[in-house]
């Protein structure tokens, strides 16, 4: 194996500087660098005008079912601060107490009858019961009144972030009260025309009027499913972004290995090289070559993306756009370890290796300047295989489900370059089946180079017509036959 690579370097260096100085190169990564240090600021400054809200909501009835005289306590909501410290848009509205004992509740009242509106409304009702050990809000409004659906889910975000704050007012909290005040609380918003008559009785209140919601598909607001939602979709899109820059990086580099070849081949520099140079050397050579040039550009988007922060903090004062905040939170990385960084490094580098080695193999199948095109496309249609079954498990949510389908993407070469990384850090699976992946990586790119070497040589000599999968694999049985009978 050492006499069949001898000779790697000079592939190595020539192709590295070769590659490093070529005007594509240098003209894609300033482009993207650019783009990241302007880029950055431009969003933050996009999102925060777009997260400057105002809500339509002047007025909030309390109809305080509890008994403890809660609605009093609400005036606090005025006092909360952003996470800026500036002032937050609910701070104008107008808090008002109704008199429970006067509204108009029995068997057979319909919400209609209870909460009235006036035309282009823009109050809403809140029904607060505490039954069973929680507290239920029931946030009300006039679906034909000023106040939008998105609105009021806002505003019901609001006071579910915010009612610890008013029971903290309420009440002097004892070691007795903490487990009221971590109860676990449920507040949903209905549009009043959305909802039928139906009974309403006021020992039953909000956990029967929940049920008539659902039945008639109303929306609900459910705290934990809703972070889990948040959650969901932030690792979402860590694993897409992840799987789209691994494609990008494997396109870019794999046809750069198979062009230089085939060019190359077709030119007198291949020639030249073969009287001093094993074929297998210039594999590794190009390949090695190529994954520093990737390294070097990776780098200098690292370090434009750190200048971005600090362009964006002296402009904005915020350190990233609130959308990159989200997708980077340390909670969509709550499974990273060392184990699993260090797994996913190395999975990318033998993932790339891979595509390389098929590279390197579609250029030496073509002879020609004018059959290129063959050559990439026997890459390209590995390459896009790969990428299309790992994006239909993601985009399924199959990746979020323990099944053989999901395991199987994971595992095999193919298509673990483009999710296993990913999954790995944001918990999607489990550190043992990241080594056992990169296990099969690592035995598969084995198996690669030792094909890659037995059929090579024969490859790059090859000046006929555009070869086939089929005719490389007749190359290498020939080969191993010739092998053998030499041994023998």
């Amino acid at each position: 194996m050492k006499n069949s690579i001898k000779g790697w370097k000079d592939i190595f260096s020539f192709t590295f500087i070769q590659g490093i100085k070529a005007k594509s190169i240098i003209i894609s990564t300033a482009i993207m660098c650019v783009i990241i240090i302007a880029g950055v600021p431009i969003a933050s400054l996009i999102s925060s005008k777009s997260e400057t809200k105002k809500t339509s909501i002047e007025e909030v009835c309390i109809a305080d079912m509890t008994g403890i005289k809660i609605a009093k306590d609400f005036d606090i909501l005025k006092n909360v601060k952003n996470d800026d410290e500036t002032e937050n848009m609910y701070s104008k509205i107008k808090y008002t107490e109704l008199d429970s004992q006067k509204l108009n509740i029995d068997e057979n009242t319909g919400l209609k009858d209870i909460y009235k509106f006036d035309k282009d409304s823009k109050k809403v009702y809140l029904q607060i019961t505490y039954l069973e050990d929680s507290f239920d809000i029931e946030v009300i409004y006039d679906g034909k009144g000023k106040l939008e659906s998105e609105d009021v889910n806002n505003y019901s975000d609001f006071i579910k972030d915010n009612f610890q704050k008013i029971l903290m007012k309420n009440m002097s909290v004892a070691d007795k009260d903490i487990e009221i005040v971590n109860s676990v609380n449920t507040i949903n918003y209905c549009n009043i025309d959305s909802v039928k008559d139906e009974n309403n009785n006021t020992d039953a209140s909000l956990n029967e009027s929940d049920d008539k919601l659902n039945s008639d598909k109303l929306e609900d607001d459910n705290s934990s499913s809703n972070a889990d939602g948040k959650h969901s979709k932030g690792k979402y899109n860590i694993l897409y972004t992840m799987l789209m820059a691994t494609l990008f990086i494997l396109t870019f580099c794999g046809e750069r290995i198979a062009m230089s070849i085939i060019t190359e081949k077709s030119s007198k520099v291949m020639e030249y090289l073969m009287t001093s140079i094993k074929p297998m050397a210039i594999v590794v050579g190009k390949v090695l070559a190529n994954l520093l040039i990737i390294g070097v550009q990776v780098g200098l988007i690292a370090i434009s993306f750190i200048t971005a922060i600090f362009v964006n903090t002296s402009i904005t004062g915020e350190k990233l756009p609130e959308s990159l905040r989200n997708i980077l939170s340390r909670n969509n990385f709550d499974s990273a370890n060392v184990l699993t960084i260090l797994v996913s490094i190395i999975l990318l580098i033998g993932g790339i290796i891979l595509f390389s080695l098929i590279a390197a193999l579609a250029g030496a199948s073509v002879s020609k300047m004018e059959e290129m095109s063959e050559g990439i496309k026997m890459f390209t249609f590995v390459l896009v295989i790969g990428a299309y079954i790992a994006l239909f498990v993601l985009t399924s949510n199959t990746y979020e489900k323990a099944s053989v389908v999901k395991y199987v993407t994971m595992l095999v070469p193919l298509t673990s370059v483009f999710l296993t990384p990913g999954a790995l850090l944001t918990g999607y699976l489990s550190a043992g089946l990241g080594v056992i992946a990169l296990l099969v990586m690592i035995i598969s790119n084995v198996l690669l180079v030792r094909f890659v070497a037995d059929v090579y040589e024969s490859m790059i000599y090859y000046n006929g017509t555009h070869l086939k999968l089929k005719d490389i694999v007749g190359i290498s049985k020939q080969n191993r036959n010739g092998s053998k009978r030499r041994a023998e």
